[in-house]
């Protein structure tokens, strides 16, 4: 797994990749939503422009091998101020749901609606938004509610990582690059969540 967390990156805001869909009926009767387990995200990423050498010849170094071995990079939550939040970790096994239970907050730590977690389990990250605000009780534990839905079952003592959240994916489309783009017009890509 290639760490892009110490290059600079802008990256857009991210698309739910979504398998469930609506059932439409032939005769008129109401449409009905079916929910698939796997959905996750993708984040669409473009490079400032760039010099090719250093910053350009290290992107597409570590660019090409993410192809390979997949990557994880910083999940940004522009203009979100969050305050010390602990060291939060799932506070007991889940099973599947929409709901995780968290330890390990700091007291009164406020989880705003929107705001963006990953979850570490089995050494890989699982990107989710938090659907509705709550503040943790004075023994810092809070229920969250989230979007997706798990899409494996987590452990207690799993790292949720709160203030600093992270995508882990692969790079699925191809890129080129050429001198004249690494050097005035950057380089993108995406990152999809793998599971």
């Amino acid at each position: 797994m290639i760490d892009l967390t110490a290059l600079s990156a802008q990256a857009s805001a991210p698309r739910l990749l979504d398998f469930g869909g609506f059932l439409t009926p032939t005769l008129g009767g109401p449409m009905q939503r079916v929910d698939r387990l796997g959905n996750r995200h993708a984040l669409d990423v473009t490079l400032p422009p760039m010099r090719a050498d250093p910053e350009g010849r290290v992107w597409v170094s570590r660019l090409k091998r993410a192809k390979t071995e997949g990557a994880f990079m910083r999940f940004p939550q522009i203009g979100l101020r969050n305050g010390v939040s602990g060291a939060p970790v799932v506070a007991a096994d889940v099973a599947a749901g929409r709901t995780v239970p968290v330890a390990g907050l700091q007291p009164r730590c406020e989880v705003k609606e929107g705001q963006w977690l990953s979850v570490i389990h089995a050494e890989r990250r699982y990107l989710y938004s938090v659907d509705a605000g709550v503040l943790a009780g004075a023994d810092g534990t809070a229920m969250l509610a989230i979007t997706p839905m798990l899409r494996t079952a987590l452990s207690a003592g799993d790292v949720i990582e709160l203030v600093q959240p992270h995508i882990e994916g692969l790079i699925l489309e191809d890129f080129g690059w050429t001198i004249d783009k690494a050097r005035t017009i950057g380089l993108s890509f995406t990152i999809t969540e793998a599971a």
